[in-house]
């Protein structure tokens, strides 16, 4: 297998905004923030909060990553992203990774996470609240059987 230029030899785990087999095109919002500005964290949320999106957002190395388990379309998963695309421009994010293996140490901060919650249970996919439990130990309920497509990726290089 030919990895692609600046990919290294270690594989990570990561979650798809997008759905197994889903014929309407539907999303999830996820965000990553490269940095712990709280000005920039508190802009996050408050567009979490603007379109009423359950959200849990923990620490990485750089900054945070934002993971929701509601679903929305493809218009409303736009207009999401436009009001923040000036605080990552490698965004849109289709893919986060989901395990703590790009930094050394950095699971010492990964699993300490937070929630926004609008108790989205007849919009939130199960199986991604499923998944965020599993990963991160906070609970979401969900009615939508849409399963998250998830993927296994080389990571990038990482210089010292």
């Amino acid at each position: 297998m030919t990895l692609k230029k600046n990919r290294s030899d270690t594989f990570t785990q990561g979650v798809c905004i997008t759905f197994e087999n889903d014929t309407e095109n539907r999303r999830m919002c996820f965000f990553e923030l490269d940095n712990t500005d709280k000005r920039d964290l508190d802009r996050v949320l408050d567009n979490y909060r603007l379109f009423g999106l359950d959200c849990l957002y923990h620490r990485t190395r750089l900054g945070y990553h934002f993971l929701s388990p509601t679903v929305v379309s493809l218009d409303t998963w736009k207009q999401f992203m436009d009001n923040l695309k000036d605080l990552n421009k490698k965004c849109p994010m289709t893919t986060l990774r989901v395990q703590p293996n790009k930094y050394p140490n950095e699971d010492q901060i990964w699993y300490t996470s937070e929630i926004l919650e609008f108790f989205n249970k007849a919009r939130n996919s199960k199986p991604m609240c499923v998944l965020l439990y599993h990963w991160f130990r906070k609970r979401f309920n969900g009615d939508l059987d849409l399963h998250p497509k998830l993927v296994r990726y080389p990571l990038p290089r990482v210089e010292a």
